[in-house]
């Protein structure tokens, strides 16, 4: 069976009458300046997403700051204690819930490929993830939240294929994360790529000048890295472009000429094609998103 006849099979059980969402708690609360919660765990799945504001959140000896859109997800049975630093405050939309049984999944092989989501469920590979810059991954919860909340015709339906691409949607951006972090373990030459990128990627700088600099040839800069990080050298400085522009779209100061430019992309048209084709909406349309969730 091939990757794609797996991943629809999934999809297809996740919507079956045996497979149920059980939700503990949805709501949208204001938490105000020095309010805390916890230390507590549980056996379900949170997902909270900052609307506005910020927040914290302690595990074990490890503190998380979440600003506003950045959504954090806690696997069952992690120890978490949260509170709002006193001159703070924040808005979040909160959704915990079970999936009745995880049995079924065992028979998937390609999780850790296509449902990392589930995979770090079932293996405990993770305590938590923090999502940042996701407006996908924002926009579905929110959906979910207002399905639950209103209840109307075919809700509970409507729910199921929404909690279906939350999960996908989620483990794209795990298996994004894991791909980058992989530069721990590479060659000096991707290492020394990698910082020349960090420190590089918003000027026009090529693949030729990064090789050169690293004393390697672009041909063998271009497999070495492909092969250690699952993802190509242009990839990953786009990736890094889309990441600095969604930062710079909350600045109402900056046009978008200004966010491409900033961003290190050759030009508007170009930034604006290649934000699409990434994010599934255009510049504008991912900045009106933005502010309409942060009202």
């Amino acid at each position: 069976m091939t990757n794609k006849e797996s991943n629809i099979l999934l999809i297809k059980k996740l919507q079956d009458k045996d497979v149920r969402f059980i939700v503990d708690k949805f709501r949208i609360f204001y938490c105000e300046g020095g309010y805390k919660f916890g230390p507590h765990k549980h056996e379900h799945i949170e997902i909270n997403y900052v609307k506005r504001g910020s927040c914290r959140m302690r595990f074990a000896d490890v503190e998380e700051i979440f600003n506003e859109t950045d959504c954090m997800v806690l696997l069952p049975g992690v120890e978490h204690y949260f509170y709002i630093p006193e001159n703070k405050n924040c808005i979040l939309v909160q959704l915990e819930f079970q999936i009745n049984e995880y049995n079924f999944l065992n028979q998937y092989s390609n999780l850790k490929d296509n449902f990392l989501f589930f995979h770090e469920i079932l293996t405990h590979s993770n305590d938590y993830f923090k999502i940042s810059g996701d407006t996908k991954i924002s926009l579905v919860i929110e959906r979910i939240i207002d399905e639950l909340k209103n209840e109307q015709d075919g809700f509970e339906e409507l729910t199921k294929l929404y909690f279906s691409e939350l999960f996908i949607l989620l483990s794209r951006n795990i298996k994004s994360k894991k791909n980058v972090s992989r530069i721990k373990h590479s060659n000096r030459f991707i290492h020394n790529a990698i910082e020349i990128i960090n420190n590089r990627f918003a000027d026009k700088i090529t693949i030729e000048e990064i090789a050169k600099k690293c004393n390697v040839s672009s041909r063998y800069l271009r497999k070495v890295f492909h092969k250690e990080m699952g993802l190509n050298l242009s990839e990953y400085i786009k990736s890094l472009r889309l990441q600095k522009a969604k930062e710079l779209m909350d600045n109402l100061n900056l046009n978008l000429t200004n966010i491409s430019q900033q961003s290190g992309f050759s030009n508007q048209q170009y930034f604006c094609k290649v934000f699409k084709d990434s994010v599934g909406v255009s510049p504008k349309e991912y900045r009106l998103n933005l502010f309409r969730l942060s009202k």
